[in-house]
């Protein structure tokens, strides 16, 4: 069947990315993967339920519905889940970085964020889990205080990373 070696801990929104679901690219896939937490509740999701994810549409709800109803895709998805471990989803909300951090430029911190399945937002909502407040925070951390949601310093960020298994 041309899949030879088992992976541990494979991580979903990366499962899903290498998966080639039509329509479904790398925002998405962490999207589903942070709604859904496993493979099985996104297999077995209905239309209405993809569409309550932000940023699936009709179109694109029809996309994974027909991907996982596919016979072959079924088969293929079921032998090689035999031999791959997917880990759960990882951090559930947005952090916003705000201001100039000083050892990560913001690009690394958002791929680093990313990488552990949390997305990256440009603005502060009650489902931001934190703010990463550098040198010059502006109007973000106002409106993270307001909100309650938890701010961090740059050092608190880089720890948080680390209690998550990233070593920088």
């Amino acid at each position: 069947d041309g899949i030879t070696a088992a992976t541990d801990g494979a991580e979903l929104r990366r499962f899903l990315i290498a998966l080639g679901i039509p329509e479904v690219g790398v925002a998405v896939a962490g999207d589903l993967a942070r709604h859904f937490k496993t493979l099985d509740a996104l297999r077995a999701a209905s239309r209405e339920e993809l569409e309550a994810v932000d940023g699936v549409g009709p179109t694109m709800s029809q996309a994974i519905e027909d991907f996982f109803r596919d016979r072959r895709n079924r088969e293929i998805l079921d032998a090689l889940l035999g031999r791959v471990n997917l880990a759960e989803a990882g951090v559930e909300s947005a952090a916003v970085l705000e201001g100039l951090l000083e050892r990560l430029s913001r690009r690394e911190a958002k791929e680093l964020v990313e990488s552990l399945g949390g997305r990256v937002t440009s603005s502060v909502s009650k489902e931001t889990a934190y703010v990463v407040a550098g040198e010059n925070p502006g109007s973000k951390l106002d409106d993270a205080r307001r909100l309650g949601v938890a701010t961090l310093t740059e050092e608190g960020f880089l720890e948080l990373l680390r209690s998550k298994g990233v070593f920088l």
